[in-house]
């Protein structure tokens, strides 16, 4: 009779464990993983960035873009979770060094978020231009709103001279002729990074005093620039000192 009720315990418990497991079984089980990759700037409209990694015992997902900083930048397909590149324009290192995004998988009512962030590389220009770029080149003219400085108040900017150097920094001297306010102090540093295309040159990033110079001309001899600086228009020509 005790075996009985042993062995009648044992088939017991072991039932409960098979219709134990199986209800686990059945309950819909999903796992992410967060995304990380690096990628070199200026991409192609289009280009796979990778796979969302996330899996599920039932069913199929689906995937969506919550949220992407900046606006625009990414596309992914909402089957295979493929992550692309919808605005090329936005995976610019001189304007940013990451891209980030926040995506949604969901398999019915079960859903988690994935961080995704893209790290970008700075693709840097020819070193023929760069070596002809880290030089000191000084203002020959120069124009403030349209107006030249020869026939304004801003003459004392035809002196300027700025040492572009190999480090990525730079030295701007005033000259002899100080214009006052921000030119007060004849020496003044910062970074500079020149634009893998030649459009432009970012002087600062990621200070109050971050400039972006449009470069108009570019050879050995001169170096045109133009841009917006406290709402006002300026351009200057500068040669090698």
């Amino acid at each position: 009779m005790n075996q009985f009720k042993i062995l009648a315990g044992i088939v017991l418990g072991l039932v409960i464990l098979i219709l134990s497991c199986g209800k686990e079984d059945d309950e819909p089980v999903l796992n992410t993983t967060d995304f990380t990759t690096t990628i070199d700037e200026n991409p192609g409209i289009g280009q796979s960035l990778g796979d969302i990694s996330a899996s599920t015992n039932q069913g199929s997902l689906t995937f969506s873009l919550t949220s992407q900083e900046p606006s625009g930048a990414f596309i992914i397909d909402a089957s295979s979770g493929n992550l692309t590149v919808a605005e090329p324009d936005e995976f610019d290192y001189e304007f940013r060094e990451s891209l980030s995004a926040v995506v949604n998988v969901s398999n019915g009512a079960l859903s988690k978020t994935v961080n995704v962030l893209v790290l970008l590389n700075d693709v840097k220009a020819s070193a023929t231009d760069l070596n002809r770029l880290q030089r000191t080149w000084e203002m020959v003219n120069f124009s403030y709103n349209g107006v030249a400085a020869s026939m304004f108040n801003h003459t004392c900017r035809l002196d300027d001279a700025m040492a572009f150097q190999a480090n990525g920094t730079y030295l701007y001297n005033g000259g002899a002729e100080l214009c006052g306010g921000e030119d007060s102090a004849q020496q003044k540093s910062g970074t500079w990074d020149l634009d893998e295309n030649l459009n432009f040159v970012l002087f600062d990033k990621g200070t109050i005093k971050e400039l972006r110079a449009n470069i108009d001309f570019f050879t050995d001899t001169n170096l045109n620039m133009s841009g917006t600086y406290m709402f006002s228009s300026f351009s200057g020509e500068t040669v090698p000192q």
